[in-house]
């Protein structure tokens, strides 16, 4: 018998979904105070604490399957 075709990636499955959430509500004073700091820089520092914050999110993001608990 055929498997069926996976169409969603593992992280989008039910309860890995909700930890995902849930890791980022518990880093939402983090987020907060990063866009806080981006809002009172200017110039090219403002550019660069930017990008910076997209790729800090963008590394987050992709280490969360080491960061999640298996039950």
């Amino acid at each position: 018998m055929q498997q069926p075709l996976l169409l969603v990636h593992p992280l989008v499955e039910g309860n890995s979904m909700k930890k995902f959430f849930n890791d980022i509500v518990g880093q939402i004073w983090t987020l907060l105070g990063m866009f806080v700091a981006w809002i009172v820089l200017e110039g090219t520092a403002k550019t660069v604490v930017g990008w910076l914050i997209i790729a800090s999110t963008v590394v987050w993001v992709i280490t969360f399957p080491l960061r999640k608990d298996d039950e």
